[in-house]
């Protein structure tokens, strides 16, 4: 499922220092910040390709493992809000603002989303791979992906999103980050710096609000935390970070921030733990915390580039999996069904001789079988059209 964060893969220069904090220029691009992408979308596939024989039996802690997963999501907000809010503050004065950053996006977005959506929709059902009376529920339903409507399609159709062949229900994230794109550059343009502070603290609390009261009085409650008023927290606390590093002043108090953040990540994670118990509070409240825990711990990478931690999210590995995170998030998800159909985990468990080894193997295979389908991708369709992007500078 999210947001993803929609960049090319980078050039690896060295971490840079607090005050070189800008999105913009592949000279400036932070190492870190890629790998970061990589655990998100490693999260993101974890919680999809994992057998449920690996899930705890007991609510509380099935509930704790769930959330971390499923936290993936809501890191690609963060870092989405993060660096989409960085890009159009270093950029709003120059000139065609709006038409160089919509157009960056289309380029970046457009081609593999609705390529998957021809393929989805037109090329697999006139070859007869796709068909039956599953799939027809889906296609049905088609304008909505289409439209990057998606997230509303779970709540007025849930069960209409998936089928034993092919599995959308993750493009609900690509719709709430598209709303964003539509309205944020708009938002940058008008207010001032202090101003998307505020503007980004009152869309947490909006999004929090809209959360506790449809706990309150919906009945269905779980479906519209998937509407983008109610989902706006990492993408809120993303660019309030953005915001607030592109103060002059921010490396004079960068000693206090560590330990500040560092404080705040770890009271805002006991917090959530502590809510595991309460179903409702976890999803309404739960949220919100995460999104600002993540956030934190996300500015702490930042104000300490040349940490133990920032060395590990600048790993190999993690950069491969963040720079190919787009066609990883959306490939995986529609190959869900069709690979726990292929590759079932009674085997691997009983070679490994014990379940959870077993699962967490068979998951890594799983997402092994995606990985070249995400670089045939990236290297023979996306890469070449996003050399377009030069023209829109």
């Amino acid at each position: 499922m999210g947001c993803l964060l929609h960049v090319n893969p980078p050039a690896q220069p060295s971490p840079p220092t607090p005050l070189q904090l800008r999105s913009t220029g592949e000279e400036n691009r932070i190492p870190a910040l890629t790998g970061i992408r990589g655990v998100a979308v490693l999260l993101v596939m974890y919680l999809h390709f994992l057998p449920e024989a690996a899930w705890p039996q007991h609510a509380w802690m099935r509930r704790i493992f769930q959330t971390a997963l499923g936290s993936g999501v809501d890191l690609f907000f963060v870092l989405s809000g993060f660096l989409i809010t960085g890009i159009l503050l270093d950029t709003r004065a120059r000139p065609h603002y709006f038409r160089n950053f919509f157009a960056r996006r289309v380029l970046r977005i457009f081609p593999l989303y609705y390529g998957v959506l021809a393929v989805i929709f037109g090329l697999l059902p006139a070859l007869g791979v796709l068909g039956g009376a599953a799939f027809e529920q889906v296609r049905e339903l088609s304008i909505w992906h289409w439209t990057y409507l998606s997230n509303v399609a779970w709540l007025l159709h849930p069960l209409g999103l998936n089928a034993p062949q092919i599995d959308l229900r993750h493009f609900w994230s690509l719709a709430v980050e598209e709303h964003f794109y539509l309205v944020w550059p708009l938002v940058i343009a008008l207010a001032s710096r202090r101003g998307v502070l505020r503007i980004c603290s009152g869309l947490l609390l909006l999004s929090l609000t809209a959360r506790l009261l449809s706990a309150r009085y919906a009945t269905d409650f779980p479906n519209l935390v998937f509407l983008t008023p109610f989902h706006l927290d990492g993408l809120a606390a993303g660019s309030f970070m953005a915001a607030l590093t592109r103060d002059p002043a921010w490396r004079s108090w960068l000693p206090a921030t560590k330990t500040a953040l560092a404080t705040a990540s770890l009271v805002l994670g006991g917090l959530l733990v502590a809510l595991m118990g309460h179903t409702t509070l976890t999803h309404a409240l739960g949220l919100a915390l995460i999104s600002v825990a993540l956030a934190c711990a996300v500015l702490l990478v930042l104000a300490a580039p040349r940490s133990a931690v920032s060395r590990i999210l600048s790993c190999r590995p993690l950069l491969f999996f963040g720079e190919y995170s787009y066609g990883l998030y959306i490939i995986h998800g529609l190959l869900a069904p069709v690979l726990s159909h292929w590759t079932p985990e009674g085997p691997w468990i009983a070679a490994t001789g014990s379940t959870l080894p077993g699962c967490l193997l068979l998951a890594s295979v799983r997402i092994a079988l995606v990985l070249p389908l995400a670089l045939v991708s990236w290297h023979c369709y996306e890469g070449p059209i996003l050399k377009l992007k030069r023209h829109f500078k």
